[in-house]
């Protein structure tokens, strides 16, 4: 990458430069995926369990709780990084550049999130090896259009690579999960309304920091990031998309 943006035009600092701010904004990104991370190894046992027994019904209701939980969890952390974005950047990092490119990347989250969990389902479905296949085509496609398109349009061809690669991936993945445990998704009732969700309490917590400025600091952002979280939350019970026992099914795996 650093080399692409050299022959770009970029001297050896400045491409440098914008790769250090790429790999300053990813650990912030990926942090909470190791709760993700856990989860998806926690799952594998039981998936193959249920696999062994061939048990089409509890398979399919494995994966109806653990793809809603997913994705309301990413889409609540999209919407965290989309609304503190410039917080995180000058808390940690004291750089305004940060804060922009974790707003170009946030919407990332959802899709990376979901191919954590996914790729440890079908390894319990004894898909592992498809799962190995699409990952390795996804490098490879990466690969390529890394090596075609940042000498020709610098970093943020970078980030547009990173769109198709996680939309590539999550989509070949998820279909092969689909086809294998014959489940279906509610996108109503899973996706929209939770991202809906999301949406609204992000939107109305800028708001209200807005109109009552608090400052920058740590307590600052945790308690924005707090009543996100509540308004979030109540607006899935409010829906219908979150009830009780998936929360109490939440905890227990935490």
């Amino acid at each position: 990458i650093p080399r692409g943006l050299e022959e770009y035009g970029l001297s050896h600092a400045g491409a440098l430069s914008q790769f250090g701010l790429l790999s300053m904004t990813t650990p912030v990104l990926f942090f909470p995926s190791g709760l993700l991370t856990s989860v998806g190894t926690m799952l594998l046992p039981e998936v193959s369990h249920v696999r062994a027994l061939n048990d089409a019904e509890k398979i399919r209701a494995i994966f109806a709780r653990v793809f809603r939980m997913t994705v309301m969890l990413s889409l609540l952390l999209c919407a965290v990084f989309l609304a503190f974005a410039r917080d995180f950047g000058l808390l940690l990092y004291q750089n305004e550049e940060v804060a922009r490119l974790l707003t170009l990347l946030a919407p990332l989250t959802p899709l990376i999130y979901l191919d954590f969990v996914v790729d440890s389902m079908m390894s319990g479905l004894g898909q592992q090896m498809r799962a190995l296949h699409i990952n390795m085509l996804d490098y490879a496609v990466r690969t390529g259009l890394v090596l075609l398109l940042i000498p020709l349009l610098g970093f943020f061809a970078y980030i547009g690579i990173l769109y198709v690669s996680a939309i590539l991936n999550a989509t070949l993945s998820l279909h092969r999960l689909l086809k294998v445990s014959r489940a279906s998704i509610d996108v109503q009732q899973w996706i929209a309304l939770p991202l809906l969700a999301a949406g609204i309490s992000g939107l109305l917590v800028v708001l209200l920091f807005r109109l009552v400025p608090i400052g920058l600091s740590a307590w600052a952002l945790a308690l924005k990031i707090a009543l996100l979280t509540l308004g979030y939350t109540g607006l899935l019970f409010l829906t219908g998309s979150l009830s009780a026992a998936d929360v109490r099914w939440f905890k227990s795996v935490i």
